[in-house]
């Protein structure tokens, strides 16, 4: 509960910032996934254990490689880079985005099937 309110005050100062630099944006938007994310873990343990299997763990995951992709970018968007690395850049992207995007099917996959597929998506178990 902690890290979520944590979060949320980190996106709320950042959001009241109203900063135009790309960087910032990309922060709040990893801050805001993390939130989603520890909001998903609070409620998997608050609510009845079949709703934390089935659908909390998977989205907490959905939401952690959301953040992820900000953080990644942000990591090129902190400090100004040479054109060379706009390429590099890109592909990291992009490369996030299809962990994102992969991450979303294992989910939905993992829901219909009321967790009976037997492994968290992405995590082999």
């Amino acid at each position: 509960m902690t890290q979520f309110l944590l979060c949320l005050a980190i996106v709320g100062t950042l959001w009241r910032s109203h900063s135009t630099v790309k960087a910032t944006k990309l922060l709040i938007g990893f801050f805001a996934a993390a939130t989603a994310s520890t909001g998903t873990l609070f409620l998997s343990y608050a609510c009845h254990e079949d709703w934390g299997e089935i659908y909390g763990d998977p989205l907490q995951l959905v939401f952690l490689l959301l953040g992820l992709m900000f953080l990644l970018q942000f990591a090129f968007h902190v400090s100004p880079y040479p054109a060379a690395r706009i390429k590099e850049a890109r592909i990291v992207l992009w490369l996030s985005i299809g962990a994102f995007f992969a991450g979303v099917r294992q989910t939905v996959v993992f829901i219909q099937t009321q967790g009976q597929s037997g492994y968290l998506p992405l995590l082999g178990f």
